[in-house]
Parts: C-alpha cells; structure tokens; sequence
C-alpha cells in the first residue's frame, strides 16, 4: 500500500511539473510556437500592429525563431500536399524553388505527424510539441525501469531528461527533441533483444523506433543518438559474449533501410546538388565548439543572462551552449561515481566522451581538420544531446543508489556536496571579485541555483533518515527544471501566426495573376520562408541545404560580376539585395519590399503599408519566356562567363557541350496556364522552333512533355530549366 501511495505521489510530482510548465497552453489557450517573434519583430507585421503597439508587440524570446522561419512552414507545405494526395516532392515558393522531400527537416513520414490529419495544423503542431514532454518522460521511464532502478529514481531521471538544456532549447523546433526522444526506447529494445526470447517482437520495435528517429527530421541528433545505439550495442555484445544477436540487428537495419527509402533517397539527392560541400561555415570560430568558460551553464544556465530577459551576453547563441540538467539531476549524477558498476562506467564514459568532443579539444577539432563528410558541416555543441541524456541515466542510478544504501551513506553524501558546493562557489568568487553590467547579471544569477543547492542540501540529509522527504527532493527538482524552462519557453497568442496584412494580401493579388516574384531590401522585412504561408514565391531562402547552383547564381548577382570565388558571403540565409542586377530581372523579381525609398530608375513605388514600401520592377522577366537563340558551353565556368555578355531575354546560355539543334530559332510568346507545387502547365506560340526558358530551379527528376511527348530538360542559364519546342502552338509541362 505504501509503494502505491508512493507512485501516486510520483505521478503528481511529474503532472503538476507538467501542467505549470504548459499552463499558458492549456489555462489561455497560447500556442507553444514564438509566433511573437514574427508580429514583434518583423514587417509588415509590425506596421499592421504599429496603431496598436506603436513600439512593437513584446516578444518572448528572439532567439527562437527559427520554428516559424524553418519547420513550421515546411511542416504545413509537405503536409498539407499529402492530404491532397499529392507527394511533397517540391517547394517553389524560397530560393525559386527546391526539394522540399529532400529537406529532411520537413519530416513529412514521420509518424506523429498523424495528428494533423485529425485537427488544425497550428493545434496539432502545437500538441506535437507537447508530446515530446510526454514521450520523452514515458520513455525514459520505460528504460530506466528495465535497468531495475527504484521508482523515485526513474521518475528523476525522466524528469531530468525531459526538462534538460538541450530539450528545452530546442523543444519548439519539434524536430531536434522529437528525434532525441526515441533514444531511450532504442537502449530499452537493444536490451530486450539480447535478453529476453521473443527477440523477433523487439527487433520489429527496435527498428519502428530507429525509423521513426531518421523520420522525425533532424540528421545530425539521429547521427548522435544512432551512435549512442551502435556502442551501447557493442557493449552488451562485449558483456554477454552472444554474437549471434547480430543475426538479429543485422536484417533489422536492413529493414530500417528500407523502410526509410522514401525519404532517404531525395535526402541523399539533394546533400549532392547542394552547395553543402562548399559553402562551409567557419569551425575555427569561437562559438563553433562549446567555450570552456560556458561550462558554467551546468550549474546556472543564465550565468551570462538569457536571451528571454534581453540580457544575454556571452558567445553566440544561448541555446547552443545550455547542457542545464537542474542541480539535483547534476548532483545525483555525480553520487552515482560511487556506484561503480557497468552502468555508471559506460554512462560516465559517454557523458565524458561527448562532452570533450563538443569542447575545443585536439580531438573535437579532428572531424573539421580532416573535413569529413557531413561531421565537418555539423556544429558540434549538439553533442549536448549526448551529455544531457547520459547525465539523466546517472541521476537516476544515482539517486536509486542512494536509496540502497544502508550504511556510509553521509560520507558519500558530503563529498558529492562538496564537490559541487565547490563549482558554486568558485563561480561566486569569479564574480565578487570582478565589476561590470555583466557581473551584476551573472551574480543575479547565481542566487536561485546556490539556494536551490542549500534546499537540496537540507533535503538529502533530511531524506536519509526521513525516506518521505525524498519527494519534496524530487518536487525541487521538478520545480527547477520548470523555472529554467518556462523562462526561456515562449507561448503566444494564435492571432499572431502568419496574420494576413496590407501587404502580404497585395503581393497575394498580384503576383497570382503572372506567378512573379518578390525579394526584400532589408533583413527585417518578409524573413525567407515566411512567404510559405502565404504561397507567395520568393528568390530568399534559409535552410542549411540548399542548390549549389542556385547560391552561384545568387553570388553573382550580389557581386554584379561573374566573379564566384568563395567565401559567398552567406551561408543558409540567402537574401539577394542587389536590386539593380540584371539576374535579379532574369529571376522574374516583380516587386521589391524596402523600408526605405528607393532611387533605382527601374522601380516604381506601388505600394506601402506603414513603413514596408513595395516597388515594381519595370524590367523582370516572364517567368517562362522563348528565346531565339541558344549558346551551348560546356561548364559552369563558361556559363557564367557568357552569361553576362549575352541579351538574358534572346539567348540561353545552355550548359550541353555538343548541343545539336537543327532549323533556325525564333522568338515568340509563352504564357503560364498553370502553375502548381509539382507541375507546371505553359502554353506556347512561335513561327519557329524557339527555346523555353522556364526561371525555376533545375533539379533531377523533373520531366517535360511538349503535347504528351517527352522533352530533354537543358540546365539554362546556370540554375534553371529549358526546352526546345517545336512551331505553332503547343501545351508544355513540368512535372516531378
């Protein structure tokens, strides 16, 4: 009866935690999205507010904003193709088109994503959110009750996992923390497989949930978390001596392999037509690895502020660097040194590992100096992902060892004290003894953790001759992970996601009529893939994948030259700027958003909502024209040097060495009938043969039929598409 009363404790102690944490949700009806980063700090969302907060709508915190400019867009565009019965092959509204199934981010086989056939997107996205609460608690339940730890002890560390620094900084991405999630269910069935005889059953789970991480949408946590997997598999092979198991995990990740085909293959497409490979970021930065002196950040996660209270100021971004797993989870992963068994060792060891290679050690920089595939491009402060879950698994064998033990118990207990009362209090002397703006927020800071430390203090002392007082322990634990939490979490209002303004229903109504395009001036206006939304093209565009073609085209349109070398000048976030190039006109850019007027002879000012002024540009494109000649080379070197001696709207400057065509071309008229996320329709008309230029991205896969018949696409004009059609009139498609 007692162990009952206990476990209902238990269960309070997570569903309050869980409930406070998620109260703006559930009691106000806010969405766990930062949509208050999109009307706070953006136009024309700020200048369709501006009468009723003059100085802007507060935001939470404008550091996450990359759910409502990356994943959130991507998420509806591929899943409401689906529900169209359509494959979410293509996204043509950023960088004048891209994969879309190719970007793994998008997740669109991931199986959750089933609640969105079953409500709202924005209701369903948010619940999604939450889950990753629910599921990353209930599964590391599940394993650390398999490892036979006592049930205070599982419900810490599921706690401590669930409302870890890496959970939290990255909970509303709904991908890094959605893939993470299945670590623990992957440990469970690796465990299972090798101990129990209905190996079969564990196996199909064991590669249900493998998927399941590869399909929730981020590459670099299913690396991480795939690692984890493999080694702790090689350390139970080494611990029981049973290789014939691999009978069993060799066709399961046969069957993982297959299973994933569908987003596999386009994501292994695109990293090789991507310009991954050469436009890489700078690892010898500061803020690539884990600066030493942010370690601090284990023991106050807002040692250098937090971007949530507009007081942040340490290197780069807050969310790269935060490991916190509360100090009760610290402090317990620390006692279970004592343990010393095969659970602490492996456990200590990972924890260790990882963290080092997330430092800027000798070994942590040797990925980048050899330039591995893939590793080289990943920031390594992700590694967290690693830390966090493995100092989750010690607090858990910690705080089980602690209730065991019968006697010494306050020995083991004033070391592990120490040892921590020391890193808190050297942190106190760095900054009594220093004076600065900075300082003062630090020692601000420091105050709840170090109190957090006497109360815990008190509590485990107290539990080791009063066992109920380990749940007022665990309820300082819940109680800490839910402040550092609910701090940096935002939570607004569902009228601020992607509401329709002036501006965004001008561009609704006239780039409609002639499918054209629209580019910004300035950072703070329209973000790439804001446009997504409100199925507007643009030629911006941000994510880490995108077409190596395409950012040559774009370098030489800001560099006005057929000059590419690198550095391009951006890396991910494409925001072309130079208003007066010739490319610009080439990528059927009709208007120009800008916060300042413009002198530009070409531009008309058509239009201003507030402070965001749209301009018309005189001189762009057809988005599908015919030209009269064509100008084969055989690279992109030599396309891009004739591409700037040739008249763009009479030649194609077309990458076929050899090309042979027969007749003499001529001009003539090509109009767009229809025009759709994965086909195109295009209506022609000339006297003779003519050449189709099509201004959308070339990517394999993409077919043509001229009248039902197929037709050879030619990569044109360094990044897009042609085709030669033949006289008289004719209906064109593209389709994918």
């Amino acid at each position: 009866m007692r162990q009952k009363i206990g476990i209902i404790f238990l269960v309070i102690i997570f569903v309050a935690g869980f409930g406070a944490f998620y109260s703006p949700f559930f009691l106000k009806g806010k969405l766990p999205i930062p949509a208050d980063t999109i009307v706070g700090l953006y136009h024309p969302w700020r200048d369709f507010y501006a009468a009723s907060f003059p100085s802007g709508i507060p935001f939470r915190n404008f550091i996450i904003t990359d759910p409502v400019r990356q994943q959130y867009p991507w998420r509806e565009l591929a899943v409401n193709l689906l529900k169209k019965g359509q494959w979410p092959v293509w996204n043509p509204y950023s960088f004048s088109g891209t994969p879309l199934l190719g970007n793994l981010q998008t997740a669109p086989f991931y199986p959750l994503n089933i609640i969105f056939w079953l409500m709202p997107f924005n209701l369903g996205w948010s619940l999604l959110v939450l889950l990753q609460t629910v599921l990353g608690f209930t599964f590391m339940a599940l394993y650390l009750k398999n490892l036979r730890l006592k049930p205070e002890a599982v419900v810490l560390g599921s706690v401590t996992w669930a409302g870890s620094g890496f959970f939290i900084a990255w909970l509303e991405a709904n991908n890094l923390a959605q893939t993470a999630i299945w670590l623990p269910l992957l440990l469970l069935f690796t465990d299972k497989i090798f101990f129990t005889r209905k190996k079969i059953r564990w196996l199909l789970l064991f590669v249900l949930a493998l998927s399941s991480a590869f399909l929730a949408g981020h590459l670099q946590t299913f690396f991480y978390i795939s690692l984890v997997t493999g080694t702790y598999l090689l350390a139970r092979l080494w611990q029981t001596k049973n290789k014939r198991v691999l009978l069993y995990f060799l066709p399961g990740l046969f069957l993982f392999l297959i299973l994933t085909l569908p987003q596999s293959l386009p994501l292994v497409r695109f990293i090789a037509w991507s310009a991954r490979s050469v436009d890489q970021a700078a690892w010898s930065r500061p803020e690539w690895f884990i600066p030493p002196q942010n370690l601090a950040q284990f023991l106050a996660p807002d040692f250098f502020g937090n971007p949530a209270t507009l007081n942040y100021f340490g290197v780069f971004s807050y969310q790269e660097f935060v490991g916190y797993v509360g100090i009760t989870g610290l402090f317990f992963s620390l006692l279970a040194i004592w343990r010393r068994d095969k659970k602490t060792l492996f456990f200590g060891i990972l924890a260790l590992s990882a963290l080092t290679f997330a430092l800027p050690t000798p070994w942590g920089k040797l990925p980048f100096v050899l330039n591995l595939p893939l590793i080289s491009s990943s920031q390594p402060t992700r590694l967290l992902v690693v830390v966090d879950f493995a100092l989750a698994v010690l607090s858990a064998v910690g705080l089980d060892f602690f209730l065991r033990q019968k006697s010494g118990v306050f020995k083991t207990l004033f070391t592990a004290l120490t040892i921590l009362g020391l890193g808190l209090a050297a942190l106190w002397l760095y900054v009594l003894t220093r004076h600065s703006e900075n300082i003062l927020v630090s020692q601000r800071n420091l105050i709840f953790p170090s109190l957090t430390f006497l109360a815990l203090s008190f509590l485990i002392v107290l539990s080791a001759k009063v066992r109920p007082a380990i749940f007022v322990l665990l309820a300082l634990a819940v109680f800490d992970l839910w402040r550092f939490g609910s701090k940096y979490t935002s939570f607004s209002n569902p009228e601020y996601l992607y509401p329709e303004t002036s501006v965004t229903h001008f561009l609704q109504q006239n780039t409609g009529k002639d499918f054209s395009r629209f580019m910004t001036t300035d950072d703070r206006i329209f973000p790439p893939n804001f446009n997504v939304i409100y199925k507007l093209q643009s030629v911006n565009g941000y994510d880490p994948l995108y077409l190596a073609n395409y950012g040559n085209l774009i370098v030489a349109s800001e560099r006005g030259s057929a000059e590419t070398k690198l550095p391009w000048g951006f890396n991910r976030i494409v925001v072309p700027k130079n208003v007066d190039s010739p490319l610009i006109d080439l990528l059927g850019v009709k208007y120009i958003l800008s916060l300042r007027d413009e002198t530009s002879p070409k531009l008309v000012k058509v239009f201003q909502e507030g402070e965001t002024r749209v301009y018309q540009n005189t001189k762009a494109f057809p988005r599908a024209f015919l030209t009269a000649n064509v100008l084969p080379v055989a690279n992109n070197r030599q396309a891009m040097d004739n591409l700037w001696k040739v008249d763009l709207a009479k030649t194609a400057v077309v990458e076929k060495s050899g090309m042979v065509f027969s007749g003499d071309l001529s001009g003539g008229m090509a109009g767009i009938l229809s025009y759709r996320e994965n086909s195109i329709q295009i209506r022609t008309q000339s006297s003779r043969q003519s050449f189709l230029v099509l201004t959308d991205s070339f990517y394999p896969g993409w077919k043509a039929t001229v009248d039902g018949n197929p037709e050879t696409i030619y990569l044109t004009d360094i990044n897009f598409r042609g085709i030669f059609v033949p006289a008289g009139t004719h209906l064109v498609e593209f389709k994918i």
